[in-house]
């Protein structure tokens, strides 16, 4: 089994590469939990997949600049936006390099957090909209 440190991971929301701004990408899809247990289960509990639900944790390292990151994340506020993710930048969309895609909701900004001394970074979570998708061809 081959192991992989990230260390150009690609992160692209609303067809903007926000890659540089990014030091920690974090995608959850995850399925509701719908018991079907019956008395025919043999005395366990029987599950089945429900609706997908899916977040994208982020951590950026701020930047107040005119048309920088934070003007343009407070303008993207209440928006559903494209984001796409994958673990090598410059590397082609592969089986090696599978690309994950949906829309997320911008539905949190917190532009200052910190402490004296710390780097300016902004954490969230963005939920995802409708299915994450993982391609394996360009």
């Amino acid at each position: 089994m081959a192991k992989q440190v990230l260390l150009n991971c690609y992160v692209e929301i609303n067809a903007v590469d926000r890659s540089s701004s990014v030091s920690k990408v974090e995608l959850d899809d995850q399925f509701e939990e719908k018991e079907t247990t019956n008395f025919g289960s043999g005395g366990a509990k029987e599950v089945i997949a429900g609706l997908e639900s899916g977040s994208v944790g982020i951590t950026f390292k701020n930047d107040f600049a005119g048309g920088a990151l934070d003007s343009a994340m407070w303008a993207l506020r209440r928006s559903l936006v494209t984001l796409k993710v994958r673990p090598e930048k410059d590397v082609i969309v592969s089986s090696a390099n599978p690309q994950y895609s949906g829309s997320m909701l911008i539905n949190q900004w917190k532009p200052i957090a910190g402490a004296v001394g710390d780097v300016a970074e902004v954490d969230v979570s963005f939920p995802m909209s409708g299915p994450m998708g993982r391609a394996t061809t360009p």
